[in-house]
């Protein structure tokens, strides 16, 4: 039932406490959802942010769900890794052909930001040039990449 954290149920707000706040808070908050869920039941919307639960709360070993989240981060960096690693063909690619390019999103902050794990990547996200997104899909393609997004982008 929304509330008044802008029109986010209960559920929506605690697990962004769990993700998010203090550790008192967030272990409280992870506390009320394993009141009401559990891993099987767990909905997707929080589902999503076990990595970043466990690695803000910090929860003692002897806690019985460090273990699952612990085991949803290091998932998730395994996961994220393999796509990363799977995407190296198409950089390769645009390195060998001069296309200048830049990862973006997800996964750059997650590595930047040292948080690679937190949240399970979908895709890799690359950007490049207007002037070269024709060459850039083009050359993407003949390594078996599709874009997901085909449209064309010259106008």
């Amino acid at each position: 039932m929304p509330n008044a954290n802008n029109g986010l149920g209960t559920l929506e707000v605690n697990a962004l406490r769990a993700a998010f706040g203090s550790q008192l808070l967030a272990i409280s908050a992870w506390e009320m959802i394993r009141d009401q869920h559990s891993f099987r039941t767990m909905p997707d919307q929080v589902a999503r942010l076990c990595g970043q639960i466990y690695r803000n709360t910090s929860l003692p070993e002897e806690h019985p769900d460090r273990d699952r989240l612990r085991g949803a981060f290091k998932s998730n960096q395994v996961h994220g890794t393999l796509q990363l690693s799977g995407v190296v063909r198409g950089l390769d690619e645009l390195d060998r052909l001069g296309i200048p390019y830049l990862i973006v999103k997800g996964a750059a902050v997650g590595v930047h930001m040292k948080t690679f794990g937190v949240r399970r990547l979908g895709d890799i996200d690359v950007a490049v040039s207007i002037d070269d997104v024709e060459r850039a899909f083009a050359a993407l393609a003949d390594v078996g990449f599709s874009p997901k997004f085909p449209e064309r982008w010259d106008t």
